[in-house]
């Protein structure tokens, strides 16, 4: 199940720490995040600017090494807590350029998300704008409300819908709205071939 964005950036100092032991290939600085033990030795170590742009580097070949968009988005999620400066803007500018392809659907906005200033963004006019110019579905646009925990506008969404093969969608709004779930459950009824032909026959 995807994460909403906010939950995905509580990342704690121990998962930064397996993160860059992870990606560092030098033994040196390896070291010396072995024998960190807390957050306080983990930040005076990301201090330093040299240990930083070494880290850095290995980073950006871990990414840019990826083979799915899964693996992609826990790189961009670290690397986003981790990093910052002109460089990676530039880094992010070019993904995004790459990741914007016609049609945009749930796994390509997971990366989006990472590469756009998201949380300073209207989520609504965000969707729109994937709509209008990205060819993005009702369905995913669906999708992508619900991961972000905006069922109201999720709702939306799935009303414009005829019919809907993924029964997930209502368990989640289910868990949200009870109104919604019971509203939805109707106008996909009333939508399906075999309820008109019970109107028909009556």
């Amino acid at each position: 199940m995807k994460k909403d964005y906010k939950s995905l950036y509580q990342i704690s100092w121990k998962e930064k720490k397996s993160y860059l032991l992870e990606v560092c290939l030098d033994e040196e600085i390896q070291q010396l995040f072995y024998e960190c033990m807390n957050d306080h030795q983990l930040k005076r170590l990301l201090e330093c600017s040299i240990i930083t742009n070494v880290l850095y580097t290995y980073a950006l070949n871990a990414l840019y090494q990826v083979k799915d968009f899964d693996t992609m988005e826990y790189h961009l999620v670290m690397m986003n807590s981790l990093f910052y400066g002109k460089s990676y803007i530039n880094v992010k500018e070019e993904l995004l350029g790459r990741i914007c392809v016609k049609p945009v659907d749930l796994q390509k906005y997971c990366i989006i998300r990472h590469l756009i200033d998201f949380k300073h963004l209207d989520f609504e006019k965000l969707i729109e704008t994937l709509q209008v110019h990205f060819e993005t579905s009702d369905e995913e646009c669906a999708k992508i409300c619900l991961i972000e925990n905006q069922y109201d506008l999720a709702y939306h969404y799935m009303m414009k819908l005829d019919t809907l093969e993924n029964d997930a969608m209502l368990e989640l709004m289910h868990s949200f709205s009870t109104t919604y779930y019971l509203l939805l459950k109707n106008h996909f009824a009333s939508s399906s071939p075999a309820y008109h032909y019970q109107l028909a026959i009556n």
